[in-house]
């Protein structure tokens, strides 16, 4: 049976068995799954007709060791592993059901989210949903095991694997805001679709559900050093070592400047960040 570690981007003795079994080792507590079935995700497909039947992905949320725990709910921290394998519903590789944030109580913000790759390919596609309700710009970012993605304050987002592998996903977030799905699922999925070309490639297709094609950039993913998470360190271990990194996960709204300089580093072209 097919399996990999994923050590080397988690600093977890984790590991994933083909074709559905997260493997928690040493002691390290186990924690159960969230599935989200193909059928939840017809909604957004470019092609519904073309969903398959069974389970999408894997959610397993709120991973660590029992001594860090006191730390991250002191922190109102949660670190999270979502398990891709690679399928197709038509000509769209697999993805994520896709969401935004909740809005920061008290604050004109969302939360934001960092991601980083364990393992495979992806598209991370994100879309600044402005206050005036509409989609004012996309970023799709290109990454591979070791990489991070920051996703700012005000922007929704999809995962997509891209690659011909299982991707394994993990993020950290503040551990008690929750995702909306409605408008997603009201446009029918993201502004672009992430389709397979003839020659085995992928290209990226408006969503006509949006009216004109929103304003769009791609970029390699980049390192988050501005933000104390060098490349390869593994997220789990540089968050646990100084949770102060991850603050602006919490408290986005006293960090917009390191938020926004993070992504101009990156070439991100200049817009609303916050």
């Amino acid at each position: 049976m097919l399996s990999f570690d994923l050590a080397e981007y988690t600093g977890l003795p984790l590991r994933w068995e083909e074709p559905d079994r997260l493997l928690f080792a040493d002691g390290l507590p186990e924690v159960k799954a969230s599935v989200r079935p193909w059928e939840e995700l017809r909604p957004m497909l470019k092609d519904p007709s073309a969903c398959p039947r069974g389970t999408a992905y894997f959610m397993y949320r709120d991973i660590s060791w029992p001594a860090d725990r006191p730390l991250l709910e002191k922190e109102q921290l949660r670190y999270d592993i979502t398990v891709i394998p690679a399928a197709r519903a038509g000509d769209e590789p697999v993805r994520t059901h896709g969401h935004y944030h909740d809005l920061v109580p008290g604050q004109n913000l969302t939360y934001p989210e960092m991601y980083q790759v364990v393992h495979g390919e992806a598209w991370f596609l994100l879309q600044q949903l402005a206050h005036s309700g509409h989609v004012a710009r996309a970023v799709v970012f290109r990454a591979r095991a070791g990489d991070y993605v920051l996703v700012p304050p005000d922007f929704g987002h999809v995962t997509v694997n891209t690659g011909a592998e299982t991707l394994v996903i993990a993020n950290w977030v503040q551990r008690h805001f929750a995702s909306s799905f409605e408008e997603m699922r009201r446009l029918g999925g993201a502004a672009y679709h992430v389709l397979r070309a003839n020659d085995g490639g992928k290209y990226l297709a408006p969503n006509p559900a949006y009216g004109h094609p929103v304003p769009l950039q791609e970029v390699d993913a980049f390192p988050l050093e501005r933000l104390g998470f060098p490349p390869g360190r593994p997220s789990y271990l540089a968050g646990i070592e100084d949770p102060a990194r991850l603050r602006f996960l919490v408290r986005p709204q006293d960090h917009r400047q390191e938020i926004a300089l993070a992504w101009a580093e990156g070439g991100i072209e200049e817009g609303r960040t916050g």
